[in-house]
């Protein structure tokens, strides 16, 4: 709203300002102007901070989410450290937030998927095209990128996980059993239907570029021919969800 400056009267039809006209009940040509905003804020107690250098995400904080929090760090020197604290996920509790953080990430890189819905005893979520009625769906599985019960068994009889000063190469090569085991209970057919997606959204230091990167260069082979559609490392953010089947 503007207002003259002067007498303080809603002034109606001046919209170029640098032409004024006169304020018809005291001639003056200074302006006030007013302006109201309508909106809604949204406010959560949980707070994730991801740090980089030169682009690389090097270290990872996070309040509590889903009754569990982690942090980690790329010390850069080949090996990483991580925690986790609280309750061990249960089954597939994760599956359609995976799915959802997946279909965000691959909409941010130019596709056009739908928000994922869950699917069939065979596939755990499906997303449908945005522009297409014609394109196949987005079919995806998801498994946790780890699948030692080592590693979950500790989490939920002590409530901690804590790893420090890991070798890279031994996370690339848990993830790695991870993808071979799906691999092997899924007919050829029906992988190349699918797209795998590693879940890691609470153990995020599997999707830091270095783990990414010695992962490429390990098992590079392995998951370009392990026949799904695409096989995805998906992290707690998009910015942490990468492809894996594809050197990047």
């Amino acid at each position: 709203m503007t207002r003259c400056n002067g007498c303080g009267i809603e002034i109606v039809g001046e919209e170029n300002a640098e032409r004024r006209i006169l304020c018809p009940n005291c001639g003056s040509t200074a302006r006030s102007f007013e302006m109201s905003f309508v909106g809604a804020l949204r406010f959560s107690d949980h707070i994730m901070m991801e740090a980089q250098h030169d682009g690389r995400t090097v270290a990872f904080r996070e309040s509590e989410r889903d009754g569990r929090a982690s942090s980690a760090d790329d010390h850069g020197n080949g090996s990483i450290s991580m925690t986790l604290v609280g309750s061990s996920p249960q089954g597939e509790e994760e599956t359609i937030e995976v799915s959802r953080i997946l279909v965000r990430a691959m909409n941010q890189i130019g596709q056009t998927w739908n928000e994922p819905v869950v699917g069939t005893e065979d596939v755990d979520c499906v997303a449908t095209h945005a522009t297409s009625g014609t394109a196949a769906p987005l079919l995806i599985q998801v498994v946790r990128a780890i699948v030692d019960p080592v590693i979950w068994r500790s989490l939920a009889s002590s409530g901690t996980l804590n790893k420090t000063n890991i070798a890279i190469e031994e996370l690339t090569d848990s993830m790695a059993d991870a993808l071979k085991k799906k691999r092997d209970k899924i007919p050829p057919k029906q992988r190349s239907e699918l797209v795998l997606a590693l879940d890691s959204t609470h153990l995020p230091v599997l999707a830091f570029p270095c783990v990414v990167d010695c992962f490429h260069g390990r098992h590079g082979s392995t998951v370009a021919g392990s026949g799904f559609r695409s096989v995805w490392i998906v992290g707690p953010t998009e910015s942490l969800t990468r492809r894996l089947d594809l050197d990047s």
